[in-house]
């Protein structure tokens, strides 16, 4: 066996009480899995508490990560959840700040332009009112384009 393999045995070991106080095991020794089914309960976490959970999985699998924040965001077809995936935004901002500006441009496709406001006071500010400023000019130019 390899550490890893060593380091899943040694967590799917390690067990716990639900909220029903029946016997469990505290993770399914995969860091997405785990998030996914703490989503409820990252609900009323805070900021903090959010990140230390997609710290885990980002660095288990980075592309599943962003994919799986994005469908958890998507309020038409994933989970809708505002404040985890702005946590997540802010994450990136702090750890990974060339993937939170690639994946700026994607936040209103899948959640909303406010969703931005959370960058604002990081790195990435810049990139979020370039966003911004761009939307608002094509804007104007279909109302203008409209209008005569």
């Amino acid at each position: 066996m390899n550490f890893m393999d060593e380091m899943k045995k040694e967590i799917n070991n390690q067990m716990t009480y639900t909220e029903n106080g029946a016997l469990a095991y505290a993770s399914s020794g995969d860091a997405l899995l785990d998030f996914s089914f703490a989503t409820t309960r990252l609900r009323n976490a805070s900021e903090n508490e959010i990140k230390k959970e997609f710290t885990k999985v980002y660095f288990e699998n980075p592309l599943i990560a962003n994919k799986f924040s994005f469908w958890n965001r998507d309020c038409r077809g994933g989970n809708g959840e505002r404040k985890i995936f702005r946590a997540y935004l802010m994450w990136l901002a702090e750890n990974k700040p060339e993937i939170g500006k690639a994946v700026i441009p994607l936040v209103s496709e899948f959640g909303r332009f406010d969703d931005l406001w959370c960058l604002l006071d990081t790195s990435l500010k810049d990139d979020v009112l370039l966003l911004i400023k761009n939307q608002i000019e094509k804007d104007l130019e279909v109302i203008n384009n409209e209008i005569v």
